[in-house]
């Protein structure tokens, strides 16, 4: 968060990767950027690796919830997803996107 706006002031066309695990808020990164840059990611790759299923469905949520609005949001995870992650884990994030993506 401490140089997203000296990114943003570069004028590039989007920012990747925002980052859960780095205190990276979609909210507060939308309320204040959204307007000026394009913003992608912020699924927490964490939480597909080791938390519940409901922990990844709510952090997919959440980053739709607040990157949508406006346009300008890239629905994908925060990072890589990791090594030896299982496909399931992924395709909740595939069902969380089929279900909100339309504006």
């Amino acid at each position: 968060m401490p140089v997203i706006d000296q990114l943003v002031s570069c004028h590039p066309h989007a920012l990747h990767s925002l980052d859960p695990m780095a205190k990276v808020d979609i909210k507060e990164v939308k309320e204040k950027w959204g307007d000026r840059v394009a913003l992608c990611g912020n699924v927490n790759c964490a939480l597909m690796q080791t938390g519940t299923e409901q922990e990844v469905i709510e952090s997919a949520e959440y980053c739709l919830k607040y990157g949508k609005p406006g346009g300008g949001y890239i629905y994908c995870t925060s990072n890589v997803p990791f090594k030896g992650l299982p496909a399931d884990r992924y395709q909740l994030v595939l069902d969380v996107w089929k279900k909100h993506r339309k504006y």
